[in-house]
């Protein structure tokens, strides 16, 4: 199915169901509702997979305006929802 706008709820529950731990922001910049989806410092590349099943078992693509990283600051942030734990530190599951 091919949707382009979510709701916070609607990614809460995507991302509750798959279990990913994260802490899922939503931002008002310039008038148009951004997302952050927060893994913690240094987080392994495989829970992007987990954020990708998690998607297409609802039956979706992750949309456009969801961006994924560490942590984020700025802007009005207008919701917040601690995920499974939230963040985690992932020091020392990447090594070189």
């Amino acid at each position: 199915m091919k949707q382009t706008t979510f709701t916070f709820a609607q990614i809460v529950a995507i991302l509750e169901a798959g279990k990913i731990p994260c802490v899922l922001k939503q931002y008002n910049r310039n008038g148009d509702n951004e997302f952050s989806v927060e893994f913690g410092f240094n987080w392994p590349e495989h829970l992007m997979d987990e954020v990708d099943t998690a998607f297409a078992e609802a039956g979706f693509n992750v949309p456009n305006n969801v961006s994924f990283c560490g942590d984020s600051c700025g802007g009005d942030m207008v919701a917040k929802k601690i995920i499974a734990g939230g963040q985690q530190n992932y020091m020392g599951w990447n090594k070189w």
